[in-house]
């Protein structure tokens, strides 16, 4: 890796000052907050790659569990790099996930009484396509950008 990025790294800053993970400590105070953790794999290599996807799948809750402090095991995930497949959706089931997040852009249906799906699109949007001219959020602007976008039910 270092070789690949050597030259990269003299023509732009790979790293940055500001820290960019959580503490074990702040991911347990949200827990603790009523915020409901998930994992990303293992490695944040793309699900379809990866050479143990047992280790990706079961090893990630584990450290997560652990990390926030033996309680249960995270049962969300979000696809690393929004890649996957119908066994890998099938396999992470079989390992305990119940709500699995991909990159697909969707907006998630669930029909009245019926319950969530287990496998989540996302709709992506940014500031400035849900804030009014003075820089405030614009609910309008959100229902608009929602409205505009196709609803599907996901299924692997």
């Amino acid at each position: 890796r270092d070789h690949l990025l050597a030259d990269v790294g003299k023509h732009a800053r790979l790293t940055s000052d500001e820290r960019q993970m959580m503490t074990t400590s702040e991911l347990r105070a949200m827990a603790a907050g009523g915020i409901t953790i998930g994992v990303h794999g293992k490695t944040h290599t793309p699900l379809p790659r990866a050479a143990n996807l047992d280790a990706e799948l079961a090893e990630a809750r584990s450290r997560v569990a652990a990390a926030l402090g033996g309680t249960e095991a995270p049962t969300t995930m979000s696809f690393p790099h929004g890649r996957y497949t119908t066994a890998i959706v099938h396999r992470a089931q079989a390992e305990g996930f119940r709500l699995l997040f991909t990159s697909d852009s969707k907006l998630n249906l669930v029909p009245p009484g019926e319950r969530c799906p287990p496998l989540l699109g996302r709709v992506g949007f940014t500031a400035n396509d849900i804030v009014d001219d003075s820089g405030r959020f614009a609910p309008e602007r959100l229902a608009s950008l929602l409205f505009r976008r196709a609803a599907d039910v996901l299924r692997a």
